[in-house]
């Protein structure tokens, strides 16, 4: 306020250069800085909202050509399901064919078993006929008993009892 009274002392213009030199104060100080803070605060809002909306439209647009990617494979993987079904109807059909039409494991167990006891029996009776013709050679003599021996020796199952 010092400055005041000696300006107004002077005489002249010294109230209104007063104000204009404390209004510049008080707008270069107080006023400014708020301003600046004010548009810069409403500039970054608009510009937040602005990217914001950009950015919706750049995240909807990539999401539509992803999705319409995923579409394309969904499809994709429709078809494979479509072609796998097929092959697994085919499958089933293949499988009831053979259930019905091929021997099951435990027919062929029992038919193995029949068999081979026929080929035993049939061995058997083999090695009897053997004996029998070897006990006909010897009573004939064509056979020397070292012989018959050696021939006993050979057979593959113990000689059945001989019809005499």
């Amino acid at each position: 306020m010092d400055g005041f009274i000696i300006h107004f002392e002077r005489g002249g213009e010294g109230i209104k250069g007063l104000i204009h030199s404390e209004v510049g104060a008080i707008l270069e100080d107080v006023l400014l800085p708020a301003m600046e803070k004010l548009i810069k605060s409403s500039v970054a809002q608009e510009v937040k909202k602005v990217m914001q909306d950009e950015m919706r439209l750049v995240i909807r647009e990539e999401m539509r050509e992803e999705l319409k990617t995923i579409k394309g494979d969904i499809a994709y993987l429709k078809e494979d399901i479509a072609v796998l079904k097929t092959d697994v109807a085919e499958l089933k059909k293949d499988v009831a064919y053979i259930k019905n039409n091929y021997p099951d494991k435990h027919y062929l167990d029992d038919r193995i078993n029949e068999l081979r006891g026929d080929i035993i029996s049939w061995r058997k009776k083999d090695g009897a006929r053997f004996d029998q013709l070897v006990a006909f050679q010897h009573k004939k003599g064509y056979v020397a008993e070292e012989e018959v021996q050696l021939l006993g020796d050979m057979r593959g199952f113990a000689p059945l009892p001989l019809a005499q």
